[in-house]
This record gives structure tokens, C-alpha cells and sequence, in this order.
């Protein structure tokens, strides 16, 4: 009987040997924290003699990744380097294919099919990616929506509330930013970027401290702000109101919520949840938990015109146009309340857009249709219809433009309207008017030390001395921090001759060379990524006779003159009427935009040419001639 017993224990001991998976596979595993929207971990497969991690990348087509050769997953406090990798090499650059999309299968040393997590990192530098506590033991959940660290007073369900209206007021605001989830390795500088009708270009950047388990602050700000706050691992927007006292909670698990998206099919950015005290607490709840905002796309919409409308004519399709976006908000039952309330406002400001920009909209209808026509030359070809100030004041009269709400939106109106509503007749009473919120290019003026004292004294009479004091401000501070960057940078004299003779006029000193004439503007994030693709090659000694020359489109004069500090070069800074002129000679209105110049100083633009590879080759084919 006791042999039995034991051949029956032994058998049920070797059958539960047998039905051990060889290899423990790990599908879609969830983790807790993400630092990067661009990566998914889509498989794990841990066996006996190795782990292999399959790695799904989205990116940017035609632009390159890398992974680095310190790329290691971490399970139960050890460390395992990888050791190979399928579909590229490491600390090779892999350019991005048309799709966007990659996957790549990395090797690494056998782990423990008992361990229930690890960590991944491609590198260890702060800008690596990351992704922290990835599951191993097949468990599936959905992201909580409150995180454990958020106080309970702040755990609110926000369907419903009226839009706030804006402050017309000075004051400082103290900040206490605190970064819920944050992790040893995560990026610690926060960067703010206001937007404001009184503010343009107020950047700060402060630094969060994990011992205080916060990053405090204190801003001055003219009247109601939204804040764009951005860093490596996160990334989303506030409300502030002026003297306050505000303490910030931001939800790290903002690519996480990304990336969940993109599993489930819904290719969206989804922004950090913030929570916020304060006047707006309430309102950037709400935004934070938006469900989806309406708005009608801009650079999709202008290919539904052409170029034959008459000023009724489009003034018809845009009103088309409208219903259309307001008729789909309408459908969209699982909008909240106030999801309907900010994507109105949303789509009337777009609209708006659309009327005052109806000149331009038609001529480029007519340049897509004619390509062959160079923009220099469609005034000869294309007289767009007359739009009189009786058409503005149609296409607008369904609109409240008093209504302070627009001001309250994640668009700026101000920037849309500044020039454009001069071309209304607004009332004394209009809140636009009454706050001088079309002068924002005068704001423009400050921060490049241009506006005149006859400008200045004009707006001493404004009605509202709020704007008055956020133009003296800004051109003090743009005084003190312009004078930092002296001896830093060097920016060459635009020569004196017509606008659209300045291309030709900057490079014909440089007849024999060969010559890279890049036009770009510090706003523009494609424009500073190639500064870094092409940076290895001017160190070559075979490109050293090249010459490179940067033009700026009226950047911001200190974010441009710290910009141009580094970077190698000659420089040159257009007004916007110069960059207009010869974009509109040569047929570009966007940036960058890159001219090659061979050694006889003919010339042209290619756009063909952005691989760092493609560029090699193409300056030493030009440099041999």
C-alpha cells in the first residue's frame, strides 16, 4: 500500500513537472508607468536560457531612434543587459519607415518565471525610455482614474459647471507643482509656457524636489493664464488666476493612458490629468477628464475650397462648414455637458478664423491647383474676390464676440483676432475692445525690442491699464535678459534691398562655396530636430568648406539669441514681411525650409534631402563640382 502511495505521489510530481510551460509568454503585459508615448511592450517570452522582450515603436516617419547598448530590464533589484537585438543594431540610427511603426525583439539573460514585474530601460540617461513595474504574471486591469497620491477633496466628478469668466488683473501666484507617481530616473525640470491676453513667450522652468515631493514657484501673471507645462515624461495645461496660492497635482500616467489608448484602437495624445486648488480648480478638473473636444481641423478644411468662390460663395461654405461640426457635437452622446459647452466655443473660434482668413484661403485654393504657377508670379494669374467689411460683419453676426467665455477655451482668440478685428466695427462696449485684446501684436513688439515710445505712450490712454503694465513688463524683462545673451551669439545685418531680392543677396557672397541656407523659427520642433541630425557632420573634415546659413522668421529675440548661441553658422533674422516675400518667390510658407546653393550660386530648394545620410552625399557630390 506505502508503494503505491509513493508511485502515485511520484507520478502526480512528474506530471506536474511535465505541464511547466517551457516558456512563460506574457502577452500585452500591463505595467504602472510609462515615460514615453513612442514604446509598447507587446509579448515577453521568458524561458530556461533567455528573455525576449518584443518592443512596438510609433514615431515619427523618416526620422530616426536608436537603441542604446545599455538598454536592460531590472527584476527583483538585478540587472540584465541585453545581449542582441532583431531589426536593427545597437547605438545604430534606425530610421522610421512612412508607417510610423516598428517592432523590434531584444535578448536579454534568462530571469525567474516566478518573478511577478520588472522594469525596462533603454539606457540610462534621463531622455532614455522607460517603463516602470511591467507585469509578469498575465494579470489584466485598467488604470485607476484617481491616483492614490491625489488628496481626496480634489476626487471630483466634473460633468457639468459654466465656463469661468477671465480676471482682468495683476498679481503674483505662488505654485507648489507636485508630480504624482514621480520615480528615480524620471526628468525632475518642469517647464511653463503661459498663454494669456496679456502674455506671449513667458517661459519658466523649475525644478522638483523629491525630498519636499514638489517644485515651488511664483509667477507674475496679468489676468486669467493657462500654463503649458512640459518635461520628458509629461505634459498637459492649466488655469491660474492672479494672487493665489495653488498647489499642482499632476498624474505621471499620462503616456500610460496613451499607450492603453493605442492598444484599444484609439490612436489619441492623451495629456496628464492635472488637479489644481484655487478660482479654477473646478474648470481644469474638468478639462483635464475631458472625454474629446470638437473643433473644425484647420489645415484639413482649406482643401474643401476653391479658388472660382465668390465672396458669398464662401461665405456659404464656411456657414456649411459649421453646422457640419455643430451637428457631429450633437451626435456625440457620450460627450459631458461641459465637453459641448468648451467644443461650441471651440468650433465658433475656428469659424471665426476661417472668415477673416478667406483671402488667403481661396489663393492658396488657386497655388494647389496651379503648381506650376510660382508664387511670385499668381498675382499675374489669381485677383481673389473683394471681402468688405459688410462681409465680416455678416459671416460674424451669429457670433458674440463679447462673449468673454472664448477667452476660457484651450485656443488663444487673441492671436486669432488681434489684426483681424480691426477689420470689424466693434462697439465701445465690446469686451475685445474695452480690454484692447487686438493690440497683442504690440506684446509681439516688446519681446523684440521694437515697439516705439509713441506706441508706448498710446497705450498709456488704454482704458484698461492691465495690458499697459503686461507691455512695460515685458520689455523691461526682455531688456535685462537680452543683455545676458551679448558676446553669445552674433546675428548679421539684413541687408538693404527689396524683400524678395534677399535670397540671393545673403548667398552671393559666398560665390564658389557650396552653401546650406536653412529657414526656420524657434517654435518650430522639426526645425531643432534637424539641428541635432546635422550638427556630426559639420565636424567632418570633407563638409568643413561648407557653408551654413540659418534665417529666423521674427523669432522671439531671447529664446532666439540663446537658440543661435550653439549653433554653428551664419545668421540672419527676416521680419515676417522679408520671410513672406521671398517665401512667396520661391514657393514655401513653412519651415524648415532648406535651399542648396552649388559653387556657381545657382541654387534651389529641396526637401528631399533632410536624412543626415542623404544630405552627406549629396553635399560631397555638390563640393566635387
Amino acid at each position: 500500500m506505502k508503494r503505491n502511495l509513493f508511485l502515485l505521489i511520484l507520478a502526480t510530481a512528474m506530471l506536474a513537472s511535465s505541464c511547466t510551460p517551457k516558456v512563460k509568454v506574457v502577452e500585452n503585459p500591463i505595467f504602472e508607468q510609462i515615460l514615453t508615448r513612442n514604446i509598447d511592450i507587446s509579448r515577453i517570452e521568458i524561458s530556461d536560457s533567455a528573455t525576449l522582450v518584443t518592443v512596438d515603436v510609433t514615431y515619427y516617419p523618416n526620422y530616426w531612434i536608436t537603441f542604446s547598448k545599455n538598454t536592460h530590464i531590472e527584476v527583483e533589484g538585478q540587472e540584465f543587459v541585453a545581449t542582441a537585438i532583431e531589426g536593427t543594431e545597437f547605438d545604430k540610427r534606425f530610421w522610421m519607415p512612412e508607417s510610423g511603426e516598428a517592432s523590434f525583439k531584444l535578448t536579454f539573460p534568462p530571469i525567474s518565471k516566478k518573478a511577478k514585474s520588472m522594469n525596462f530601460f533603454e539606457g540610462s540617461e534621463n531622455s532614455d525610455w522607460k517603463i516602470y513595474d511591467i507585469d509578469l504574471t498575465g494579470r489584466k486591469k485598467e488604470i485607476t482614474k484617481w491616483h492614490p497620491e491625489l488628496p481626496e477633496e480634489l476626487r471630483k466628478e466634473i460633468n457639468d459647471m459654466e465656463i469661468p469668466e477671465p480676471i482682468f488683473e495683476q498679481g503674483r501666484t505662488k505654485l507648489r507643482i507636485h508630480l504624482m507617481g514621480f520615480k528615480e530616473g524620471m526628468d525632475r525640470t518642469i517647464e511653463l509656457k503661459a498663454s494669456s491676453m496679456a502674455s506671449v513667450n513667458d517661459d519658466k522652468k523649475v525644478t522638483y524636489d523629491p525630498e519636499k515631493g514638489y517644485a515651488e514657484t511664483e509667477l507674475l501673471l496679468f489676468g486669467s493664464t493657462r500654463y503649458n507645462f512640459f518635461n520628458r515624461n509629461v505634459n498637459g495645461d492649466f488655469w491660474l488666476a492672479p494672487n493665489e496660492d495653488v498647489d499642482i497635482y499632476i498624474d505621471c500616467r499620462g503616456f500610460t493612458k496613451t499607450v492603453y489608448g493605442r492598444r484599444a484602437g484609439r490612436d489619441e495624445y492623451l495629456p496628464a490629468s492635472v488637479y489644481t486648488t484655487g478660482i479654477y480648480s473646478d474648470y481644469n478638473n474638468a478639462l483635464s477628464n475631458r472625454i474629446g473636444l470638437i473643433s473644425i481641423p484647420p489645415y484639413e478644411i482649406k482643401k474643401e475650397f476653391n479658388y472660382k468662390m465668390s465672396a458669398e460663395d464662401y461665405l456659404a461654405k464656411i456657414r456649411e462648414i459649421r453646422k457640419f461640426y455643430l451637428d457631429s457635437l450633437d451626435r456625440r452622446i457620450e460627450l459631458r455637458p461641459i465637453d459641448r459647452k468648451i467644443s461650441k466655443l471651440m468650433i465658433d473660434l475656428n469659424y471665426c478664423e476661417l472668415a477673416m482668413q478667406a483671402e488667403a484661403n481661396l489663393t492658396t485654393a488657386f497655388k494647389r491647383e496651379h503648381k506650376d504657377i510660382e508664387w511670385r508670379d499668381l498675382a499675374k494669374h489669381y485677383t481673389p474676390p473683394t471681402f468688405t467689411a459688410d462681409f465680416y460683419k455678416d459671416a460674424l453676426q451669429d457670433i458674440d464676440l463679447n462673449d468673454k467665455s472664448y477667452l476660457m477655451t484651450q485656443l488663444n482668440p487673441i492671436y486669432s483676432f488681434n489684426r483681424n478685428l480691426r477689420l470689424l466695427d466693434l462697439s465701445d462696449g465690446n469686451v475685445y475692445k474695452e480690454q484692447n485684446l487686438y493690440d497683442w501684436d504690440l506684446l509681439r513688439k516688446t519681446q523684440n525690442l521694437t515697439i516705439t515710445a509713441e506706441e508706448m505712450e498710446q497705450a498709456k490712454k488704454f482704458k484698461n491699464q492691465l495690458f499697459y503694465e503686461a507691455l512695460q513688463h515685458h520689455y523691461i524683462e526682455t531688456q535685462r535678459e537680452y543683455a545676458q545673451t551679448q558676446g553669445k551669439a552674433k546675428i548679421e545685418h539684413t541687408p538693404n534691398v527689396a524683400d524678395d531680392k534677399l535670397l540671393e543677396t545673403i548667398i552671393a557672397p559666398h560665390k564658389g562655396k557650396v552653401v546650406v541656407v536653412d529657414f526656420w523659427f524657434v517654435g518650430c520642433y522639426g526645425c531643432t530636430l534637424d539641428f541635432g541630425y546635422y550638427a556630426p557632420l559639420k565636424k567632418k573634415s570633407e563638409l568643413k568648406d561648407v557653408v551654413w546659413i540659418y534665417v529666423d522668421c521674427e523669432s522671439a529675440l531671447v529664446p532666439y539669441t540663446t537658440r543661435i548661441a550653439d549653433l554653428d553658422g551664419i545668421h540672419y533674422r527676416f521680419t515676417r514681411e522679408q520671410w513672406d516675400a521671398v517665401g512667396k518667390k520661391y514657393g514655401f510658407d513653412f519651415a524648415p525650409t532648406y535651399f542648396f546653393v552649388e559653387k556657381d550660386g545657382s541654387f534651389r530648394r529641396r526637401e528631399d534631402l533632410r536624412h543626415p545620410d542623404k544630405l552627406e552625399s549629396a553635399l560631397k557630390e555638390m563640393l566635387k563640382r
